[in-house]
């Protein structure tokens, strides 16, 4: 139940994830209008981590969707495609694992260019053309990616700066 002008919160536990659902009400030119925003799992990337160690890429994506569907969060949604490109490759769908990594590197690059999750998105995109059979993902590029979409705020400090008013 939501009270007028008010904020409730409360857990909803889905299968193995719970999220902590914040109810906010708010008003537009419409009239009242409810909108609920679900803030994500803390521990979702833990998750995620450990889905992709056991070579579950398919319930690793499935982990972050529900997080990324409501806060369009662009780090998440490159780890599901990561996640959706080693489902592919798993599976000998080559061309779906090209498109997939072409679109991670792509944003890779758009958010950190030197970083090092660019440099093993690279990796990967030569063990596809080279017809290599899917490597699975070690604990310390699992770390890498999970250590890259955790830090918050990085793509608003790649804004240019404000232009010099004196």
């Amino acid at each position: 139940m939501i009270r007028p002008g008010g904020v409730e919160t409360g857990a909803v536990r889905r299968g193995a994830r719970c999220e902590a659902r914040i109810a906010v009400r708010t008003t537009s030119r419409k009239g009242a209008l409810g909108l609920v925003r679900e803030t994500p799992d803390p521990f979702r990337f833990d998750a995620y981590a450990a889905a992709m160690r056991r070579g579950a890429y398919f319930a690793a994506h499935e982990i972050l969707e529900t997080s990324w569907r409501t806060n369009r969060n662009e780090r998440e949604q490159t780890l599901i495609w990561i996640a959706a490109a080693f489902v592919h490759w798993a599976r000998g769908r080559r061309q779906g694992v090209e498109k997939l990594l072409a679109k991670v590197a792509g944003r890779v690059r758009a958010i950190d260019p030197s970083g090092p999750l660019d440099d093993l998105v690279a990796v990967w995109r030569r063990a596809v053309e080279e017809g290599q059979p899917c490597p699975g993902i070690g604990p310390a590029e699992i770390d890498v990616m999970v250590a890259w979409a955790r830090e918050p705020g990085r793509e608003q400090r790649m804004a240019p700066p404000p232009p010099d008013t004196s």
